[in-house]
């Protein structure tokens, strides 16, 4: 049987070259190229199926076990090679996270690397076909990795976690297999219900917060999971045993020997598979360092919040407020000018809104349903998503995007060469006015690209240098510029970028630098804005604790803004711009 598994494998491999190639050079899209599988697709309603493909009215016509999609196209205009269900899976719900994913996977097969394709791994391109569904995607991705090498229950829990952040009483050893996984990349985040196969076993998981229903019946021949009761009504009489799926469960039907395997079992047997456990411990390095209560010598605040536009309303309506923990709210119907058509300048994060998620999806509630949600922040060099080793943890894990003046002393002047980091001044020649600004963006550019390509893995861009000389390349600007340009170079997926600014001030600020690929951010001037007001009586409240309840604050914002767009994990927010 490991023999002919094994050869199988040598088979699927060399069809998915051979479809890849054949859709690349001929423009074709092919549904089906399989030794295992046939997929049956089409525009018409479901009891047109039979009619339409005569095989499957063929009384002699049998197979051990099929995957059946009916919808109509919500989010894609109807069109047959987007219909599902697709190669390997079939998905209903949406993926509100997959224009961070594509970005993220196109960084990844720049910089991919498989002991298993070899030379062949650059035949694989593209990883992520355009012009697909979400779906689409996310079954281009589940293929990829299944074809790789990766077991079924293994991929559906590498690019759908079920949460696992916050629960406090999970197996050890478990809690490693998913925080290994992390390292690799983002969750594809959303309301999703899938089912899929690799050509003998089948799978049938939930997102983590189960938002779409998938129920189970067991009868003495049948295995059936769907949406809903009743789609089977003469198996469903004959049930054994039924359930249904909560958030982030899986169940699994073992193709060759024939077992029924629940969600308990299958993350049992997936924490077993490598010590995840030994890697994560002697591999990752955590930074979690607190505020402290020395007042910031390193710049002139006076200066700087003059050239960043603080005002005595923002000081006493918005820093004041986030220094008690609070959470600045303003009117109903906000009446200030658009930044595009304002007579005084604005900060560029403020020409950006925030974007929603589709109609479809339930609003989320990111106070009450903290425990799916995640702000768990990731740097360094990430490996390949087509590789399992030790070296995969090699990363820095922080609790937060925003980062305390002591963490990022941590982040700058650690012993592990690994991270080292690259401090880029974001300024410009004042005195040769906004045409310096491009020459400095592309120098900025080519600045961070370079030290990436000498070993540096964290790169820090930073407005302190500003004085009466040097202005400021505004902050968001200057990450999505080097993000973009890392990204073109391939060498995306070797560095992580860290924001150094006197700009941000709010969540809307933080979710935007965010939002454009920055890792983390240090606003260490409205850190500094918030300790003088404490230090001055206007908040009754130490300073150090106001610093730690202006990040706080920071955090709920951002959460709140995750939330609109039904995203759980900041992970799969970063780059989604």
């Amino acid at each position: 049987l490991m023999l002919l598994h094994s050869r199988h494998g040598a088979i699927k491999r060399a069809l998915f070259l051979a479809r890849k190639r054949c859709d690349r050079s001929q423009g074709l899209s092919v549904v089906s190229a399989s030794c295992r599988t046939v997929v049956y697709k089409g525009l018409f309603t479901a009891r047109h199926v039979a009619d339409f493909y005569w095989d499957l009215a063929d009384p002699d016509f049998e197979t051990s076990f099929a995957i059946f999609h009916q919808r109509y196209s919500t989010n894609t205009s109807p069109a047959w090679k987007t219909a599902q269900p697709f190669r390997v899976l079939a998905h209903n719900g949406e993926i509100n996270t997959v224009r961070s994913n594509r970005m993220w996977m196109g960084a990844r097969e720049r910089a991919g690397e498989s002991q298993l394709w070899g030379e062949r791994l650059q035949d694989l391109s593209p990883w992520v076909e355009p012009a697909l569904s979400d779906s689409g995607s996310l079954d281009n991705v589940f293929e990829l990795l299944l074809r790789s090498g990766r077991r079924l229950d293994h991929t559906k829990e590498m690019l759908i976690p079920a949460a696992w952040e916050n629960v406090v009483d999970m197996d050890p050893d478990l809690r490693a297999f998913y925080e290994y996984h992390a390292f690799y990349g983002e969750p594809w985040d959303g309301p999703a219900a899938i089912v899929a196969t690799d050509g003998v076993s089948l799978l049938a998981g939930l997102d983590r917060n189960g938002l779409r229903p998938a129920r189970w019946t067991m009868s003495p021949e049948i295995f059936l999971v769907a949406s809903e009761a009743g789609v089977c009504p003469e198996e469903e009489a004959r049930a054994r045993r039924t359930g249904q799926l909560g958030p982030g469960e899986s169940v699994f039907f073992d193709g060759v020997s024939g077992e029924i395997r629940l969600s308990d079992e299958i993350k049992v047997r997936l924490s077993n598979m490598a010590p995840y456990r030994d890697w994560v411990s002697s591999e990752t390095l955590y930074v979690q360092q607190p505020f402290d209560d020395l007042a910031d010598d390193r710049f002139d605040a006076e200066k700087l919040c003059r050239v960043f536009g603080y005002t005595a309303e923002e000081r006493r309506m918005i820093l004041a407020a986030m220094a008690e923990g609070k959470t600045p709210t303003g009117s109903m119907g906000n009446d200030t000018a658009l930044a595009v058509l304002a007579d005084n300048p604005r900060r560029l994060t403020q020409f950006f809104q925030q974007a929603f998620a589709q109609v479809t999806n339930p609003p989320m509630d990111p106070i009450r349903e903290h425990f799916v949600m995640s702000l768990r922040t990731y740097m360094g060099r990430r490996a390949s998503m087509l590789e399992e080793n030790p070296g995969v943890a090699h990363v820095m894990e922080l609790s937060s995007p925003v980062l305390s003046d002591a963490e990022l002393e941590h982040v700058l002047h650690n012993d592990e060469e690994r991270f080292s980091s690259r401090w880029i001044p974001a300024v410009f020649a004042a005195s040769e006015g906004p045409e310096a600004l491009k020459p400095a963006l592309d120098a900025l550019c080519e600045e961070a690209a370079s030290s990436v390509r000498q070993g540096v893995s964290i790169i820090i861009l930073s407005d302190r240098e500003v004085d009466a000389e040097h202005a400021p390349i505004p902050i968001m600007l200057a990450v999505s510029a080097v993000h973009h340009h890392l990204i073109d170079a391939g060498i995306r997926m070797m560095a992580s970028i860290v924001a150094v600014s006197a700009e941000p001030r709010d969540s809307h600020d933080l979710a935007c630098l965010i939002a454009a690929g920055a890792s983390a951010v240090n606003p260490y001037l409205a850190i500094d804005q918030v300790r003088a007001l404490a230090d001055a009586g206007i908040v009754k409240i130490d300073p150090v604790a106001a610093q730690e309840n202006f990040r706080s604050s920071l955090q709920t914002g951002l959460l709140k803004v995750m939330s609109k767009m039904g995203i759980c994990t900041v992970s799969a927010y970063r780059g989604s711009e």
